[in-house]
C-alpha cells in the first residue's frame, strides 16, 4: 500500500537523521517532491480539479460559501478578505449569489487576496475581474504581497459603511509551529473587527510534541484520507497522483522527520481552535 510506503520512507529518514547513517535512494519515483507551496502555486489547475473529485472538499466550500454569504445578505458593500489564497474556484459562486440579489442590491464587491506570489494572485484578480464583468457586478480586487505573520491592519484599507469577512484555508495551522507570529496574524483579524470569519483546517491532533502520539494521529488522519481517494478516485487518476505524491507524502515527511519549528505540519482539534477564539475574545 502506498501509506505503507510512505510511513516506511519517513520513519527511515528519521532513523537516518538520528544516528548519522546515509541511507541512498532506491529510485528516481523516491525522490523529494516539490514543496507545499510551491505545489499550491505551480500545480494550481490540477489542485482545483482535485477539489472537485473529492467530496470533502466540496462539502467544506460549500459550507463556507454559505456561511458567507447568509453573514452578508443585508449588505451593499461586501468586503471580503482571503487569507493566502490558493484558488478562485469558491469565489465566482459568492460574486453570483450577490449579484442576483433582489431584496438589498449590491453597490459594491471588494476582495482582498493576500499571500507571497504576486503573479499568481494577479492572475486570480484578472480572472475574478473578468468574470465580474459578464454578470454586471460592481467588483474591485486588491492584492496584498506579503507572508501572513507581517500582515497589518492598514494594508486592507478599509471604507467606511463596509460589511467585513475573513476567510481562511489551511492557513493559521501552518503557523502553530511559531506561536508569535500565529498571534500577531489573530491580532489583525482582530482589529479588522469582520462580521464573520470562515475558518477551514484539518482537524488531527499533529501538533502535540509526543512522537508516538503525532505518528499516530498522522497514521489515522492518512488512512482516512487514502480511503476517501480510493472510493472517489481511480488509481491511475493523475489528481490523486498528485495529492498522494506531494501533498500527503510532503505532510507525512515533515511530521515524522522533524521536530521544533522545523516542523511546519501540525494541525489541532475543532476542541483546541474553539479555546483559542474564546480566550481572544475575552481579552477584548
Amino acid at each position: 500500500m502506498t501509506i505503507c510506503y510512505y510511513f516506511s520512507a519517513a520513519l527511515q529518514e528519521r532513523i537516518s537523521r538520528e544516528t548519522g547513517v546515509v541511507v541512498p535512494e532506491a529510485s528516481e519515483g523516491s525522490q523529494r517532491m516539490p514543496t507545499l507551496e510551491k505545489a499550491f502555486t505551480t500545480l494550481q489547475p490540477a489542485v482545483v480539479e482535485c477539489q472537485q473529485e473529492l467530496p470533502f472538499c466540496q462539502v467544506t466550500q460549500f459550507t463556507a460559501i454559505q456561511a458567507t454569504v447568509d453573514n452578508l445578505a443585508a449588505a451593499k458593500r461586501v468586503h471580503i478578505v482571503d487569507l493566502g489564497i490558493k484558488s478562485r474556484s469558491h469565489w465566482p459562486i459568492i460574486m453570483q449569489v450577490h449579484a442576483g440579489r433582489q431584496e438589498c442590491q449590491l453597490e459594491l464587491l471588494k476582495i482582498t487576496a493576500g499571500g507571497p506570489h504576486k503573479e499568481r494572485i494577479e492572475e486570480i484578480g484578472k480572472m475574478l475581474s473578468f468574470f465580474a464583468e459578464t454578470i454586471n457586478e460592481p467588483f474591485k480586487f486588491k492584492l496584498i504581497v506579503s507572508e501572513m505573520r507581517d500582515l497589518k491592519k492598514d494594508f486592507f484599507e478599509l471604507a467606511e459603511h463596509e460589511v467585513l469577512a475573513v476567510y481562511s484555508e489551511m492557513r493559521l495551522a501552518s503557523l502553530l509551529a511559531s506561536p508569535d507570529n500565529l498571534e500577531s496574524l489573530v491580532g489583525t483579524i482582530a482589529k479588522l473587527k469582520p462580521c464573520v470569519m470562515v475558518m477551514i483546517e484539518i482537524e488531527a491532533s499533529t501538533n502535540t510534541p509526543n512522537f508516538l502520539d503525532r505518528f499516530d494521529a498522522a497514521l489515522h488522519l492518512c488512512a482516512a484520507v487514502f480511503n476517501c481517494h480510493e472510493d472517489c478516485m481511480e488509481r491511475k487518476n493523475s489528481c490523486r497522483a498528485l495529492l498522494e505524491g506531494v501533498f500527503i507524502w510532503e505532510g507525512i515527511q515533515n511530521i515524522i522527520t522533524t521536530e521544533g519549528e522545523e516542523r511546519i505540519h501540525r494541525q489541532e482539534k475543532l476542541e483546541f481552535w474553539r479555546a483559542y477564539w474564546q480566550d481572544l475574545a475575552s481579552l477584548k
